[in-house]
């Protein structure tokens, strides 16, 4: 690397800026190195090509749906992992899904000659100039702590807690001078809206940003975007299609954060309590959310996962009793039925509450309700919080009938156990708004 100074390097390394004539005399080091070459098949439309060639370390890209980001990316880490062999390269996704999506779409662009392994439990690919490619999610972003990123894509970065950027990934790239890209739609106001801030503001070799709807997708019907603007809250079509930053997250529910209030409570012995219990079915969370009636503030929330139905009556059963045997309201639906018969065996006071789609559409949007009024209140639980900002709700095409859920890959549980706490705490506005 000569022309650059060791000293200069490590400076800006620890000041976690990096100055331009060092960046510029690192790019054309790299260049003399020996290329591979390998011919690929991919036309990338205008606004692809603006983000692609850019020479900037850190490139952000927020971008409507459908509008290319994506495969931009894999065409772009492909582009690093050949021309810079032995190099180690991350893509990391909100969750599981999300990785495996990103994962086949690489195993289908790379032609196969040029992988010599491909191990799929790990999600991780072996390229001929043994440079690697691996997908990892950010779920347990303690996880993504270890050795240093030559190259990285972070994609639906607005999903991806700050903790992952910061203290895991962000440290990782220091060593190798790691260049990344990190793309999502707008979600809010967090830390990704914060990065494309900066980026936009310095637009130079260290770090800059793009924006672009889907309609700079070419291959992407110029009708079904004006379906979807004729179709969509206005404020949800300014954010998934047109890429806008908005004040709060365009979702389902508004004023998530002016509920945030208070902590987490002991039992009052005079205090009246309930309980909204959702139960785990196979993979994800029985949630146990505690709300004091007169208050109708969450005092306390139980999560929890793999455990077998008696531990989970025991569990549930226990903290009902540390409630001053609280009134519990729990999800009974198929498996929920003898369950509830099994807590109401023990002496607990227990109601169900049967799902379908008309019912879920009443609870929720009672719920949507509350938290908008600030009718309730609860401490900052990252699960519950993060759940609340990314449940969606779909129109479907056919009947124009609303369906509530949380994204492919992401879990609700803490969503619908509060729903059933706010319910069963006798809310005026809830329980009309159910009973109709």
């Amino acid at each position: 690397m000569a022309g650059i100074r060791v000293e200069d390097i490590a400076k800006s390394i620890l000041s976690g800026e990096t100055d331009d004539k060092i960046l510029s005399q690192l790019a054309q080091s790299r260049r003399q190195q020996k290329v591979f070459k390998l011919e690929i098949r991919f036309n990338p439309h205008e606004m692809q090509r603006a983000f692609l060639e850019s020479p900037s370390r850190f490139r952000i890209v927020c971008a409507g749906r459908r509008g290319g980001k994506t495969m931009g990316c894999v065409a772009d880490e492909v582009r690093f992992a050949w021309e810079h062999p032995k190099s180690r390269c991350f893509w990391v996704a909100p969750v599981y899904q999300q990785t495996m999506r990103a994962f086949r779409m690489m195993v289908d662009f790379l032609p196969p000659k040029v992988i010599t392994r491909i191990e799929r439990t790990d999600r991780r690919l072996w390229l001929v100039n043994e440079a690697m490619i691996e997908f990892r999610s950010a779920t347990d972003y303690e996880n993504l702590r270890g050795e240093g990123i030559d190259f990285l894509v972070i994609d639906e970065a607005a999903y991806v807690a700050r903790e992952a950027w910061e203290a895991s990934l962000r440290p990782a790239l220091a060593d190798r001078m790691g260049r990344a890209v990190i793309i999502s739609t707008p979600r809010g106001r967090g830390w990704f809206y914060e990065l494309w801030q900066r980026g936009a503001a310095r637009n130079d070799l260290f770090m800059a940003s793009f924006r672009f709807p889907t309609s700079a997708n070419p291959y992407i019907p110029r009708e079904e975007i004006e379906q979807a603007r004729e179709t969509l809250p206005a404020d949800v079509f300014q954010q998934e299609f047109e890429a806008c930053f908005l004040e709060e997250s365009a979702g389902v529910f508004r004023g998530i954060d002016k509920c945030i209030k208070g902590e987490i409570e002991y039992p009052s012995p005079d205090g009246n309590y309930v309980i909204g219990l959702d139960l785990a079915r196979t993979t994800d969370y029985t949630v146990a959310v505690v709300m004091e009636t007169g208050r109708k503030h969450v005092v306390y929330m139980d999560r929890f996962t793999k455990c077998d139905w008696q531990t989970q009556i025991e569990r549930v059963a226990a903290l009902s009793r540390r409630y001053n045997n609280a009134l519990i309201l729990m999800d009974s639906t198929g498996v929920g039925d003898p369950i509830l018969s099994e807590i109401d065996a023990r002496g607990l006071e227990v109601e169900g509450y049967t799902f379908t789609n008309q019912s879920k559409r009443a609870l929720i949007e009672g719920l949507v309700l509350a938290i908008e009024k600030g009718g309730i209140t609860y401490p900052h639980m990252e699960a519950l919080i993060s759940e609340l900002r990314v449940y969606e709700y779909e129109i479907s095409t056919t009947s124009n009938a609303v369906h509530y859920s949380a994204p492919s890959g992401f879990n609700d549980d803490c969503v619908i156990a509060l729903a059933l706490a706010t319910y069963q705490s006798d809310n005026t506005w809830v329980r009309e708004r159910v009973k109709r």
